[in-house]
């Protein structure tokens, strides 16, 4: 089944929408009134909380959690074997040096 992406004959329903609607309502809710752990765990919060209204109204399918085995080795390389292009290596460096830049900017500010 695919759930509310592209394909399926509900895609764009109101339905769908207004569920996003309430994940962010919960989200901005936990971040205003909440301090803390809670307030840095309130996107896991809204999860949640859509997912047990999404179950109420039956939107959410969990056999495949139910008949998945408990525990299982993962298989090496299931999808194939990793891809390693020069400009993915080339960003992923690019990307380090902004990272160390950014950190150092915003230590010393803090300091």
């Amino acid at each position: 089944m695919r759930q509310g992406g592209i394909g399926n004959p509900d895609f764009g329903a109101l339905k769908y929408f207004l569920l996003s609607i309430f994940v962010i309502i919960i989200i901005l809710l936990v971040n205003k009134f909440f301090t803390g752990f809670v307030r840095s765990i309130a996107v896991i919060i809204g999860l949640v909380g859509g997912t047990a209204v999404a179950a109420g109204f039956s939107m959410v399918d969990f056999s495949q959690v139910i008949e998945a085995d408990f525990f299982r080795v993962v298989t090496p390389f299931a999808f194939g074997l990793p891809v390693f292009d020069i400009q993915s290596i080339i960003m992923c460096i690019v990307i380090l040096v902004v990272m160390t830049e950014s950190t150092g900017c915003f230590l010393q500010l803090a300091i």
